[in-house]
């Protein structure tokens, strides 16, 4: 049998549950809204995406142009005649909906059953169903569904954009287990490491703020030390980085060539 580290056994999960979600719209009419929610589930790792009896071209530019990082998800969506015919291999279908009525009652809660959505993704083939963006899904198509999901918004408010409701939906159905957005144990944040400034760039910066401070004539010639004590603790909570140590030394050294050293010349 192949073993597996901790790493390749976390990312093969992610892959499961991965392939376990698809995103299905149906009649979208904005290509640029399939393009955001293409960009939306990079986010989450999503690959597949569903479409139904498109009324706009899902290929357009518009669509490219907003979906940056999902181009590959435009390229493979499928496309179905109905909304039947694109959730056949599915195990739970979930239909969102902009209204509430009564024949509309929400069967779940966005923030309540997240986490349930988010166990039933890791056993089965689970679709989330968007409708266009005017008038949603047709009471037959809500029918076809197990579960309805409605996002809560302020009474009277607008619905929400399509590809904003598709990122708000997955958000807190993959945050309920915020483990899935954190990295391995064992992979070091080496260039965090890095980047945090020395002790020595720290105190190279403090000598150079003390020397112009004072040719300025701000710090009094028996106070240095209290002066850069100051300044030492106030760079201390900040903890800059390398980069913004040397952007400071290099901006306190323009100063002093181009106006204090002239003066004393």
């Amino acid at each position: 049998m192949v073993g597996y580290s901790h790493n390749t056994c976390y990312f093969l999960s992610m892959i499961k549950k991965e392939q376990n979600l698809v995103i299905v719209l149906v009649r979208p009419k904005g290509a640029s809204n399939v393009g955001s929610i293409a960009r939306a589930m990079t986010h989450f790792g999503l690959t597949e995406l569903r479409v139904v009896s498109p009324i706009c071209d899902v290929k357009d530019i518009k669509a490219h142009s907003m979906a940056m990082a999902g181009q590959e998800i435009l390229k493979r969506s499928s496309h179905y005649a109905t909304l039947k015919d694109a959730i056949m291999d599915c195990n739970l279908t979930i239909a969102t909906s902009r209204r509430i009525g009564r024949k509309r009652l929400p069967s779940l809660s966005l923030r309540d059953d997240a986490q349930k959505i988010y166990r039933s993704i890791l056993l089965k083939k689970v679709a989330i169903v968007f409708g266009q963006e005017d008038k949603g899904l047709f009471k037959e198509e809500m029918e076809l569904c197990q579960e309805h999901l409605v996002i809560p918004a302020r009474p009277q408010s607008e619905s929400y954009n399509l590809s904003q409701a598709v990122l708000l939906i997955l958000w807190e159905i993959f945050m309920s287990n915020p483990k899935d957005f954190e990295k391995p144990e064992n992979i070091d944040n080496q260039r965090e490491v890095e980047t945090v400034a020395s002790r020595k760039e720290i105190e190279d910066l403090l000598e150079q703020i003390l020397e112009v401070s004072i040719k300025i004539g701000f710090v009094p010639y028996y106070e240095p030390k209290r002066v850069t004590n100051t300044f030492r603790k106030m760079i201390n909570r900040v903890e800059p980085t390398s980069r913004e140590v040397r952007t400071m030394r290099g901006m306190i050294k323009q100063v002093n060539s181009k106006f204090l050293d002239k003066e004393t010349e």
